[in-house]
């Protein structure tokens, strides 16, 4: 067998059996928790409903209790205590295809897709939803199964289709994440600069 066709059915078997569904398959933002530019810390803390708790990640409806802890290859275990964490996704950047997508995850949390006019309970990975919209934005949010005691939560993903895949890690998360919040340390300019509608924050 040439080395060819030992990397295509490998990657056969994997789900990534195209080149798009190689490249850009997870649609979430920091999907690591890794990038933490409001420095919101390892916790543990309470964080009220829409603080956020790592770049791209926001308390929930209810708010959330959580702490993170760091790997040593930079990737981030939050650990949710009560209540929830969630991430919005712009729809017509990265759901542009619509239809079916699956999420998954590592850890005890369960987690659930909530798209447009569609409730969706909280269930253990991986859930696959359909009919998606083309450009539609959605959430994914995390919580506690009903008395749970704290869960665990670490490398998220939404991506296209019925079939989850390995971890998709990339070298362009910060300016992902820069796309709706930026720190600004060097002079003459320091702050932040955050998207002002609060669906894109």
């Amino acid at each position: 067998m040439s080395p060819a066709d030992s990397t295509s059915r490998l990657l056969y078997s994997l789900g990534l059996n195209s080149t798009a569904a190689v490249a850009f398959r997870n649609r979430l933002v920091n999907g690591a928790f890794s990038i933490d530019q409001r420095a919101a810390g390892g916790g543990p803390a309470v964080y009220e409903p829409g603080k956020f708790i790592r770049d791209r990640w926001r308390a929930g409806p209810l708010g959330c209790t959580a702490a993170c802890q760091v790997e040593p290859n930079g990737d981030t275990t939050l650990h949710i205590g009560a209540g929830s964490v969630l991430q919005i996704i712009e729809g017509g950047l990265y759901l542009p295809e619509g239809g079916s997508y699956c999420l998954s995850w590592q850890g005890t949390a369960v987690g659930r897709v909530i798209t447009p006019g569609c409730p969706s309970p909280f269930s253990i990975g991986p859930v696959v939803i359909h009919g998606l919209a083309p450009g539609a934005s959605a959430a994914v949010e995390f919580g506690l199964p009903t008395d749970a005691a704290p869960v665990s939560l670490r490398r998220a993903q939404l991506e296209p289709g019925s079939t989850s895949t390995i971890f998709e890690r990339r070298d362009d998360e910060l300016r992902r994440c820069r796309r709706y919040f930026a720190r600004l340390n060097d002079p003459p300019l320091r702050g932040v600069v955050c998207d002002g509608v609060a669906g894109r924050c």
